[in-house]
């Protein structure tokens, strides 16, 4: 009987300790946003921001999206608005290795407390290579993008870290920007964004940032039209991800350009050929135009990365 019970709650630290020690980490970056911001902070468990079959907490602008899916309960995201100041920001991204690291101590501890019940012992162990799992997979910087439920993409807190202290150079003009998007002055934000990257700044966080505010719709009229013209104007002053091309071709698709879209699914798939969305978007456009040969390779390249891509497995049946 003591067996089964051992067994049952190693299985059940197994499947709980993943969901526990990510919702610490997120709360490590949720604290500091919601003391120095006043908008809303959302975590959440489970996913990069999916809501489908998701239960939902409110602690007052804390709101918590939990997703239940076995496979993706280590998946962590914390959404929060821009930050005035550097400080801040340095604050909110190594809040979450910081708590991941502090409830590696908090285990430790248990784990010292109850080694005369090594079963106790053992299942604080699991806590404890879950929380620290957690620290080093989001210290160490990794330029691998995270992509979100929406199609954005996202880096982990030591990436984040490293581009946070590419803006201690950045003009005043680009927290400017920032201060302004806080407090909802979207066309301030607008000019001060441009107004930076006038100044040429050509590393650090500006084109993500002003990507993401050039393509939402709650912030600029014309968002699409905005978006392309600061690509174009000042997209070759950065070192793009893939991700950022991927963006750029879609931008082009939705503004009839179908050329000039190839042309940028082309340049995310050279920086990253596991890049599946660019190769499908890729591989639609040519059959679209008629090069069904092309689309074709394109879309097989996508089965062997992404063998559950259901767009690409159904175009190729309409071979």
């Amino acid at each position: 009987m003591t067996a089964i019970l051992g067994t049952i709650a190693v299985f059940l630290a197994l499947i709980l300790s993943r969901p526990f020690t990510t919702m610490v980490h997120e709360l490590g970056h949720a604290l500091p946003s919601l003391a120095f911001t006043n908008k809303k902070v959302t975590i959440y468990i489970g996913s990069y921001g999916n809501l489908e079959k998701s239960f939902k907490f409110n602690l007052g602008r804390l709101e918590i999206f939990f997703t239940p899916k076995l496979f993706s309960l280590g998946q962590g995201l914390c959404s929060h608005a821009q930050t005035r100041t550097l400080g801040q920001s340095i604050i909110i991204v190594l809040g979450g290795p910081i708590f991941s690291l502090l409830l590696g101590l908090v285990f430790s501890w248990l784990i010292l407390s109850y080694k005369n019940q090594p079963e106790i012992a053992f299942v604080m162990g699991i806590f404890l290579t879950s929380g620290i799992f957690d620290f080093f997979t989001n210290i160490i910087p990794n330029a691998e993008p995270l992509v979100m439920h929406d199609g954005r993409t996202t880096h982990n807190d030591g990436f984040q870290f490293q581009r946070i202290l590419q803006t201690s150079n950045y003009p005043s003009t680009y927290f400017e920007a920032m201060e302004a998007l806080n407090n909802d002055q979207f066309d301030l934000a607008k000019n001060k964004l441009i107004e930076t990257a006038k100044s040429g700044i050509g590393k650090g966080p500006l084109y993500h940032e002003a990507m993401h505010f050039f393509t939402n719709e709650n912030y600029i009229k014309d968002s699409l039209s905005e978006a392309i013209s600061f690509h174009e104007e000042y997209g070759g002053q950065f070192k793009l991800e893939s991700s950022d091309h991927l963006r750029a071709g879609n931008l082009y698709r939705k503004a009839g350009n179908d050329l000039k879209a190839i042309n940028n699914y082309g340049k995310a798939i050279e920086v990253n050929y596991k890049n599946a969305e660019a190769l499908y978007q890729r591989a639609t456009l040519f059959h679209k135009l008629g090069y069904n040969d092309r689309a074709m390779t394109d879309l097989k390249k996508v089965i062997l990365i992404d063998e559950s891509h259901s767009g690409a497995r159904q175009l190729l049946d309409n071979f």
